[in-house]
């Protein structure tokens, strides 16, 4: 089973007045999500996003049971107030027939180069081109952009788990505000998009704070969705 990527934001729209309500600032705290795949329970997920001094530290954590199968995910990305890439690390566990399987990789960021820790082994990779983590960047510019509908952020993003030495793009839109329902209750929540190159899209609705409330990502052939609980 391969590891889930994280989290939201992809469609689009067209005003250039800002929405009313819109997030002010970068949220911090930590959340709990039942997990849905293909609309079955299948799991739980915890996210936090912590403020230390000059940086932040966002931990994610996917516990899922498909099929007998489980895969207990931990990302935890740490970046500088201003978006610069420090350490990714990732844990990995799958669970199957002969017990349990853990992978465990570090990625320590300087500047254009980047270590790669995995398995006692160190590798060294140059990246080309200006590139953020998948972490508080793509949040801070929809805030700057006063979350107006049709707003449009760009970026690339490091990740090892979907490509160790290249960049992957990445497209942030604002779709507006939309009325969803949450757990058999309906909700004025904002509606974010997002696509991952090729390899996923994801639609993010948050709250008037910016905490996600829900988020539905399309991988292959899944639906995963986190309900905040």
């Amino acid at each position: 089973m391969k590891r889930l990527a994280r989290i939201p934001i992809a469609a689009l729209l067209l005003s250039s007045v800002a929405c009313a309500d819109a997030p002010r600032a970068i949220p911090v705290g930590s959340w709990d999500y039942a997990l849905l795949v293909n609309g079955v329970r299948a799991g739980s997920a915890h996210i936090s996003n912590r403020r230390e001094g000059e940086t932040y530290v966002i931990t994610s954590e996917l516990d899922i049971d498909i099929a007998g199968m489980r895969n207990v995910s931990r990302q935890v990305v740490t970046e500088t107030v201003d978006f610069t890439p420090i350490k990714l690390e990732t844990i990995n566990r799958t669970h199957g027939p002969k017990g349990w399987r853990d992978i465990r990789t570090t990625a320590l960021f300087r500047g254009a180069e980047v270590e790669i820790r995995s398995g006692g082994r160190a590798t060294r990779i140059s990246l080309s081109g200006d590139y953020v983590l998948d972490g508080n960047y793509f949040a801070a510019k929809l805030i700057q952009g006063g979350f107006r509908e049709g707003l449009e952020i760009k970026a690339a993003i490091y990740d090892p788990s979907i490509e160790l030495d290249a960049l992957v793009p990445v497209t942030t839109r604002v779709v507006g505000r939309e009325t969803v329902e949450v757990a058999g209750k309906k909700r004025s929540l904002l509606h974010i998009s997002q696509s991952i190159d090729v390899i996923k899209s994801a639609d993010s609705y948050l709250d008037e704070n910016g905490v996600m409330v829900k988020a539905v990502m399309r991988m292959m052939n899944l639906t995963i969705e986190l309900v905040l609980k």
